[in-house]
């Protein structure tokens, strides 16, 4: 109303109220149909007021027409007396240019007093800063007022009811305002009856409890029912508590609602209860799930890992620790905690003893009882905790043993520290609960770990035996190979390719005992290129004063030696062949009891240890490669004593024909009668016959103690005749020396492989270079012992 009475105040209202009294049907028809009238009031500099105009039910209201109305004293004289100061007041308040609205009663022309909502605003003259004028509505709500009084009346009569009822009660208006109130209601609120009656609920309660009461009163208005609620209700104390509210509208004789009438009961004791079965009833299906969840895991740290988060995530514990319990020990390890912050640390390898006088008391006691439980109001006062420890202002705190049947297997401890949040019956119930299926996750898991230790062992062992088997059959491979062959030195490169490409080491080194100077000596070798190579000129003595890897190896039981640090062990120098040197392996190879040689192996290239596998199978395979190096040169000296048999009977072969060519021979040379003739047929013989390239015949002359040439030999193997040269043998001079000794050992024969050396020839000499017999100059062949039996 008051908006509309502000746009009417401008130009556009003027118009429109001229023009409203210029149709006098029009304002008629609103006086018939309307309990309202409105009206314009001009005022003067002096404050006079002066009824300017008036439209609508003015005459109905009033009982005046606009004149009379005006004669007999205007508003001022119809006003009832005791409402004479509001109206003054109202006047001052529109010469401040505020608008008004205001109940005020009147009187009308037969005396009857109406009562009347007054919407006025003020026209404000902007250049002289005044009052000039009043515009405004008269609302008639006389029936209103006498309904509200029949209304309090009636309400009245609730009212009492109301003081009388002993729990909280109290009657609104439809506006929400409170009309009456018992005094349980004002001990609630904290103050008194009088300071709550014509008040509403934001004036009293706290806004969201104001905000509330205010939805439920509407609703309650609105539906024409009773409305029942169970809410939280808070005092002036700030305690909060249970209720149980039940609103009730109130009609009138019209069956319009005038009102609620509303009691509340304390039932906290009540619902508290309801809460907490409830509360206890979902943290035991909650448990039931989290136990669920723990035993599906199958490992120990997993297992315990999902008890943390059970404790902490779902029971809501700010803090928590689990320790195992090793019955063998008689102690508690630690496992996983807590930090300051609420996030899980890891505590493995932390033990605390299990003892009355020790700190593990609390766990003891725990220990001493399927049931164990703790909990303490005031753990850091009962246990003398000193300021800097991490349990130091801990209050509540609760400790259970995790059982398995009989078994105690961990203790779990909580606290709400981080939060300063007491610990609830609900969560010490369900901590208890939960406790018992984390003992038998536990438990079970350690026994599923054991069982699965057990097969992981026997699967190990079934896969240890399987790589047993494939190496013994490799093994027996590679024995077959080596023994193969019959040559020593393919032997040994059979050896060695076994143990570098079957065996899988990196370098390895075969070494041959040598029993006649009791040494081990150099065969093949290996690079750090893993190639093969020559070793065939080391040679290392065996000497018990000062043992080394072959002697420990030939006198092992097994016949292997191993070491995990060999380099260290055997103090190698840097930049030694063998520093660094970790895993090594010497294994003998063995022929019946007789030590052939050893077998040394590293896999220092790549840095691999040597497994179990490896050496099992190089001790194997030493066995093999022994009888195949023992084979190998039984071998080579039954094919030497052949080779040399068959030399022997090749010899005798050529001896034999020889011997029937010299038969041939010694008859030619006995056919003939002359000097001359024989010697050239003897010339004939030993060149031709004979094969020999150079050939020279000598008399001996006794009268001159000489050996006097007849027939020889030149550079082209032609017969020369030589039979003006002669040679002294009466001195013993370098070129007599051969024919000397001839003399002195009948049936002899003298040859010699470096005859210039050993006579001292010159170059033009005509024996210079006759490395081997004086008649073989000319090709360089070796004289044999046939050819020069053959003479």
């Amino acid at each position: 109303m008051i908006a509309i009475l502000q746009h009417l105040s401008g130009r556009s209202a003027q118009n429109a109220l001229n023009r409203a009294r210029i149709s006098e049907q029009k304002y008629m028809m609103l006086s018939n149909i309307s309990t309202d009238y409105v009206f314009e009031t001009r005022v003067d500099e002096n404050g006079n007021n002066d009824l300017y105009w008036v439209g609508g039910a003015f005459e109905k209201m009033t009982g005046y027409t606009f004149d009379e109305y005006l004669a007999a004293g205007s508003w001022v004289a119809h006003v009832h007396p005791d409402d004479l100061e509001k109206d003054n007041q109202d006047m001052e308040a529109l010469a401040r240019n505020e608008d008004i609205k205001s109940e005020i009663r009147t009187l009308t022309k037969s005396g009857e007093i109406r009562w009347e909502r007054i919407f006025a605003h003020p026209i404000w003259d902007e250049n002289r800063n005044r009052l000039a004028g009043i515009i405004g509505a008269v609302q008639d709500i006389t029936e209103v007022k006498l309904a509200e009084k029949t209304l309090i009346a009636t309400l009245s009569q609730t009212a009492e009811m109301v003081r009388t009822i002993p729990d909280m009660a109290w009657l609104k208006d439809v506006n929400s305002k409170y009309i009456a109130v018992n005094a349980k209601f004002a001990t609630v609120a904290g103050l008194q009856v009088e300071d709550i009656v014509g008040k509403t609920d934001a004036e009293i309660w706290a806004e969201a409890f104001a905000q509330k009461y205010r939805e439920d009163d509407l609703i309650v208005i609105e539906s024409q029912k009773l409305r029942r609620i169970e809410e939280k209700q808070m005092d002036h104390t700030g305690r909060m508590y249970w209720v149980e509210t039940i609103k009730t509208p109130i009609f009138n004789g019209k069956g319009e609602v005038i009102g609620t009438t509303g009691v509340a009961r304390d039932i906290n004791e009540r619902k508290e209860a309801e809460l907490t079965e409830k509360r206890r009833g979902e943290m035991l299906e909650k448990v039931i799930e989290l136990g669920k969840h723990v035993t599906e895991s199958s490992d120990l740290k997993g297992t315990i890992h999902k008890i943390w988060h059970g404790v902490h995530d779902d029971l809501q514990f700010d803090r928590l620790a689990i320790f195992l319990y090793n019955s063998e020990r008689n102690q508690m390890d630690d496992t996983l905690g807590t930090d300051k912050h609420g996030q899980m640390t890891d505590n493995y390898g932390i033990s605390f003893p299990v003892g009355a006088d020790t700190d593990g008391s609390t766990f003891a006691y725990l220990l001493e009882r399927p049931d164990g439980f703790y909990f303490t109001n005031n753990y850091a006062a009962e246990n003398n905790i000193p300021p800097e420890h991490e349990m130091h202002k801990v209050r509540d705190y609760a400790a259970v043993a995790a059982w398995a049947g009989n078994k105690p297997v961990a203790v779990i401890c909580a606290d709400n520290l981080i939060s300063q949040r007491p610990i609830t019956s609900e969560q010490l119930e369900g901590l208890r609960l939960f406790a018992g299926y984390a003992g038998l996750a536990i438990e079970n898991t350690r026994l599923n770990t054991a069982i699965q230790n057990e097969l992981n062992l026997q699967k190990r062992a079934e896969q240890r035996e399987a790589r047993r088997r494939a190496t013994l059959e490799k093994v027996i491979k590679l024995g077959q190979g080596v023994t193969e062959v019959h040559n020593l030195r393919a032997t040994l490169e059979r050896i060695w390719h076994g143990v570098h490409d079957g065996l899988g080491f990196d370098r390895l080194a075969i070494f041959l005992y040598n029993a006649e100077r009791n040494s081990v000596d150099g065969s093949l070798g290996t690079n750090n290129d893993g190639q093969i190579v020559e070793e065939w000129e080391y040679s290392h003595p065996l000497n018990r004063e000062s043992p080394s890897s072959f002697t420990v190896t030939l006198e092992s039981s097994d016949g292997l030696y191993f070491s995990k640090n060999f380099g260290v062990e055997n103090n190698i120098p840097e930049g030694h062949e063998m520093h660094k040197v970790k895993d090594f392996a010497a294994v003998a190879a063995w022929a019946g009891e007789k030590p052939v040689a050893i077998i040394s192996v590293d896999n220092l290239p790549s840095g691999r240890p040597i497994t179990e596998e490896q050496l099992e199978a190089l001790r194997l395979f030493g066995g093999y490669a022994g009888l195949a190096i023992e084979n190998a040169r039984l071998n080579e000296t039954i094919q030497k004593e052949l080779s040399d048999e068959i030399l022997l009977q090749e010899r005798e072969k050529r001896r034999r024909a020889i011997l029937e060519k010299v038969v041939k021979l010694g008859q030619s040379v006995t056919e003939v009668n002359d000097l001359r003739t024989t010697l050239t047929r003897i010339w004939q013989g030993v060149h031709d016959g004979l094969e020999f390239d150079r050939t020279g015949i000598y008399l001996y002359n006794p009268a001159r103690t000489s050996m006097d040439g007849t027939f020889g030999t030149n550079d082209l193997g032609e017969m020369v005749d030589e039979w003006h040269t002669w040679i002294s043998i009466a001195q013993d001079g370098k070129d007599a020396k051969s024919f000397i000794y001839l003399l002195d050992n009948p049936d002899s024969i003298y040859i010699t492989h470096s005859y210039d050396d050993e006579h001292n020839a010159q170059r033009q000499h005509y024996a210079w270079s006759k490395r081997f017999c004086r008649c073989c100059r000319k090709s360089g062949r070796k004289a044999g012992s046939d050819h020069l039996r053959g003479p």
